[in-house]
C-alpha cells in the first residue's frame, strides 16, 4: 500500500472494556479487551475487507507527538510492509435498506391477510373476512371454485363447535345467493385428522386411550345406574395422557400446519409486508375435532367422543389468541430481532407500560424471511427492536450524492450524560486531497470534549466511544 493512502486509513481509536469471559473455573478474566474503530466508512453496496495490523516499531517522537505513524523514509508512491494479525470481510448495504428504514417501508395496505376487492358486492363480502376462491374437486369428479380462509382471521370469530361431528362434509358450508361452497372448517376438520394419522405412533396412542377410557365408561355405567352419566364420565376421563396433551396445545398453536393453509394465496403476504389477525378458534376447533376422530366409525363412538371431550380440557381452544406475520429481510438480516406486543394503543415510542404487555406463545421462523408470531389477548401496539447488546458506534444516515461531490459525514453531538444535543457537526476529512468517506476522528473528538467542557487530555477515549454510540433501534407500529 502507498504510504500516500496509508496516511489517510491508518488512524484509529482503541476502547477498552472488560470482557465478560470466565476461565475454566468460571471465574471472571479482569483483562481489558480493545475494540478498534476505523475512520474510513465502507461503500455501500461494496464488499469491503478489514486487516487488524500489527504497528509495533511504526511509531516516532517525542512526548506531544505519540501516535505520529513512523514512514521510515517511504515516499508517497512506496509500498510498506505491515503484519496482519487477522482480517474479515463484509458487505455495507445503502442507508436505505438499513433496520429501520425497512421496516417503517413495510406495507400494510391492508394490514390483515385479505385480498384486494374486486367489482362484485357478494365477492367482497367475502375477500373482507379474508377468504380466498379456490378450485375445488367434488367427490363425483366435478369441479368448482369453493371459498377457503386459513385460521389468521381478519377479525374475532364467535362460533364455536359444541359437539363432534362424524365427519369433514358436515362442516361444508354453502352459500346459496352465491352457489358456492365454504370449505374452511371441513378442510380444517381434515387436516387435523391426516395430521395424526401421519404421526402413527401418537395416533395409536390416542386410540388405545379413547378405547380403554370408552371402556372405563361403559363399566362405570353398568355398576352405578342411577347416578347421572355425565357427571360419572368426567370424574373417569381424567388428564390426557403427556403426549397427546402435547400434541393437541401445538394444534392450538397451529404448529405443524402447512403454510398454504395459512397463507393460502401469495397475494395475502406479499414481500416486504406486515399482516395482522386473530385466530380462527372455531377453525381451530375443527383441526382439534379431526385429529381426535380416530376410531370414530359408527353413532356410539360419535356419543363416546362427545362425552370424552367434555370432560378434557386439552383440546378446548377457547383462548383470545392473536397476532402477525412479517415478510421482510428484516427476519433473515437481524435474526435478534426483538418484538414485545401490548394491548393497548401506545403512540410514544419512549413509553412502554409493562401491564399491557402480552404473553408471547409462539414465535418461529416460517421461512428465511416469513416470522409468525402469536400472543396471548389482543395485539394493539407493536415494538420491533435490536438487542441492546448489538449497539453500535456510527455516524448520522449520509444521503446519496453524485458521484463527482463530495460526501459530507456528520455526527450528532451527544454528551456523556446520554443527553442528545440539537448540533450536528461536519466530520469529513478536509484536508487536500483526502478520500471522500474518511473521518476526522482528531476534530470529532475536539468537538466531543468540548460539548463536555473537558480538554483535550481529559477526554478519554472510553466517553469518546461512549458519544459515540448510536443505540438499539426501535420501530412502533399501533392499530388505528
Amino acid at each position: 500500500m502507498g504510504t500516500g493512502s496509508q496516511k489517510r486509513y491508518i488512524l484509529s481509536v482503541a476502547l477498552f472494556y472488560e470482557s465478560g469471559i470466565t476461565d475454566a473455573d468460571g471465574k471472571p478474566l479482569t483483562e481489558a479487551l480493545a475494540t478498534v474503530l476505523g475512520n474510513r466508512l465502507p461503500q455501500p453496496g461494496e464488499a469491503s475487507t478489514v486487516h487488524l495490523v500489527a504497528l509495533e516499531n511504526r511509531y516516532k517522537g517525542e512526548k506531544g507527538q505519540e501516535g505520529e505513524f513512523d514512514y521510515q523514509g517511504a515516499k508517497d508512491n512506496d509500498l510498506i510492509r505491515l503484519v496482519s494479525l487477522t482480517s474479515w470481510s463484509f458487505t455495507c448495504v445503502n442507508n436505505q435498506h438499513n433496520f429501520t428504514a425497512l421496516l417503517k417501508k413495510l406495507d400494510r395496505n391492508p394490514d390483515t391477510l385479505r385480498l384486494p376487492e374486486v367489482q362484485n358486492s357478494e365477492a367482497n363480502n367475502y375477500l373482507k373476512q379474508g377468504y380466498v376462491p379456490l378450485a375445488h374437486a367434488l367427490r363425483q369428479g366435478d369441479k368448482t371454485i369453493s371459498w377457503y380462509h386459513s385460521p389468521l382471521s381478519p377479525g374475532k370469530s364467535p362460533d364455536r363447535l359444541s359437539e363432534p361431528v362424524p365427519m369433514a362434509d358436515a362442516l361444508v358450508r354453502y352459500d346459496s345467493t352465491s352457489g358456492l361452497f365454504d370449505v374452511s372448517y371441513a378442510a380444517a376438520w381434515e387436516l387435523g385428522r391426516m395430521l395424526t394419522l401421519q404421526n402413527q405412533r401418537l395416533a395409536v396412542e390416542l386410540f388405545n386411550w379413547k378405547r380403554a377410557n370408552a371402556q372405563n365408561l361403559n363399566q362405570l355405567q353398568l355398576q352405578v345406574l342411577n347416578l347421572p352419566f355425565q357427571g360419572e364420565a368426567n370424574d373417569s376421563n381424567g388428564n390426557l395422557p403427556e403426549a397427546i396433551g402435547n400434541w393437541f396445545a401445538d394444534l392450538e398453536l397451529l404448529k405443524g400446519i402447512p403454510f398454504n393453509y395459512l397463507v393460502p394465496d401469495e397475494r395475502l403476504l406479499p414481500p416486504e409486508s406486515l399482516r395482522f389477525f386473530w385466530v380462527d378458534s372455531y377453525w381451530v376447533d375443527c383441526l382439534q375435532d379431526g385429529a381426535f376422530s380416530m376410531g370414530r366409525v359408527t353413532s356410539s363412538d360419535l356419543k363416546t367422543d362427545t362425552t370424552t371431550r367434555s370432560g378434557t380440557s386439552e383440546i378446548k381452544a377457547d383462548e383470545l389468541i392473536t397476532g402477525l406475520l412479517l415478510h421482510s429481510e428484516v427476519v433473515s438480516g437481524w435474526p435478534g430481532l426483538e418484538i414485545e406486543c401490548y394491548s393497548t394503543i401506545i403512540k410514544d415510542t419512549s413509553v412502554a407500560d409493562p401491564k399491557y404487555k402480552l404473553t408471547i406463545l409462539r414465535r418461529e421462523r416460517l421461512s428465511d424471511n416469513i416470522l409468525l408470531c402469536l400472543f396471548k389477548g389482543e395485539v394493539k401496539t407493536v415494538d420491533f427492536s435490536l438487542k441492546s447488546q448489538s449497539v453500535n458506534c456510527g455516524v448520522d444516515p449520509i444521503d446519496k450524492v453524485a458521484a463527482s461531490e463530495t460526501v459530507k459525514i456528520t455526527k450528532g453531538l451527544r454528551k456523556l450524560d446520554g443527553e442528545q444535543g440539537n448540533e450536528s457537526i461536519d466530520v469529513s476529512c478536509k484536508g487536500k486531497g483526502e478520500v471522500k468517506g474518511v473521518i476526522d476522528i482528531k476534530a470529532l473528538a475536539d468537538n466531543l470534549a468540548k460539548l463536555n467542557n473537558k480538554n483535550e487530555d481529559e477526554f478519554t477515549s472510553a466517553q469518546f466511544a461512549l458519544s459515540m454510540i448510536e443505540g438499539s433501534q426501535k420501530v412502533r407500529f399501533c392499530s388505528t
